[in-house]
This record gives structure tokens, C-alpha cells and sequence, in this order.
């Protein structure tokens, strides 16, 4: 149901310089995609527990959000040894010597 607005109005028509063209599928292409929306937030299979759908979902998107940002935090260490590694820590200047008063 998600991919059916892709595959219907695709992203580069034939049409696309026409004003009307341009209007008319957008909005066909968002009753699409909202329509799609709506039947995959009222998608309840019979016998199943709505609940335990719901929970299904929401451990989807958890666990989505969790794999990216393993992956993108992996990568962000990796490249960052690769490119360099971070900035050499400032040297402090050493002290100068004093001298002491009435030492020989």
C-alpha cells in the first residue's frame, strides 16, 4: 500500500512543464500517499490483537531508530580515524625558569 502512489505517478511524467499537469498530479499524488497512510493505520487483521499490532509497530520504529544510529555512529568513529583522527591536543607552554635570590 506505501509504494502505490510511487508506482502510479512516477517522479519525472511526460507532461511535466504543463501548470495544470503539475497541479492536478500533485494533488492526486498526495490523496495517494495520504490515502495509503490511512488504510495502513487502519490495517487490523482478524483475530489479532490490536494491541500487539501497535506494539509491533512501535518496536519497528524503535528498533529502526536504534540500527541507524549504531550504523551512524560506527561509521562517524571509522571515518574519523580515517580522515585523521581528531586534533592534536595543545602543548602547554613550559614555565620559565626563575631564579632565585641570594642563591649562588
Amino acid at each position: 500500500m506505501y509504494l502505490l502512489p510511487f508506482v502510479k505517478y512516477p517522479a519525472d511524467p511526460s507532461a511535466i512543464g504543463h501548470t495544470f499537469t503539475i497541479v492536478t498530479r500533485g494533488q492526486l499524488y498526495l490523496t495517494m500517499v495520504g490515502s495509503s497512510l490511512v488504510l495502513l493505520g487502519l490495517a487490523v487483521y482478524p483475530g489479532f490483537d490490536p494491541g500487539v499490532l501497535w506494539k509491533f509497530r512501535w518496536y519497528s520504529i524503535l528498533n529502526q531508530l536504534l540500527i541507524w544510529t549504531s550504523i551512524a555512529l560506527v561509521f562517524g568513529a571509522l571515518l574519523d580515524r580515517f580522515v585523521g583522527g581528531a586534533l592534536p591536543a595543545p602543548q602547554a607552554e613550559p614555565e620559565p625558569e626563575r631564579e632565585t635570590v641570594g642563591a649562588s
